[in-house]
């Protein structure tokens, strides 16, 4: 299923089917990269960022955040501590997600830390 704006400079947006959803997270970067580390990929922009529902966060009322990642920044090499420093809260919940979707106000640009380069010899 195709969500979008009708505006151009929105991102198109996308929910994944199941069998995309499993293969996103358990095949192709950068879900198969954050689906061990609890975050599972549901939807995507039309740049191939992941959003994703945080499983490692909780509400009194049991849901979960979602978040976006940037393609370009999450391979399966990666640094978790990087990671974790690219994880943008977009939503409060699915419900959340939804609701900013529909109203225009979803962030659909992630984060990109910087990398702290190590020191040569």
């Amino acid at each position: 299923m195709q969500l979008g704006s009708d505006e151009p400079g929105q991102a198109e947006r996308r929910l994944h089917c199941i069998a995309a959803a499993i293969e996103e997270n358990f095949d192709d970067p950068p879900g198969a990269t954050l689906f061990p580390l609890g975050y599972v990929t549901f939807a995507s922009n039309g740049s191939g960022d992941a959003y994703c529902i945080d499983t490692n966060v909780s509400t009194a009322e049991g849901k979960h955040p979602v978040t976006l990642f940037a393609l370009e920044t999450i391979h399966l090499d990666m640094d978790v501590s990087y990671i974790e420093k690219s994880r943008l809260e977009v939503a409060s919940s699915l419900e959340d997600f939804f609701t900013k979707f529909t109203t225009g106000a979803l962030i659909d640009t992630p984060l990109y830390p910087p990398k702290h380069n190590k020191p040569e010899k």
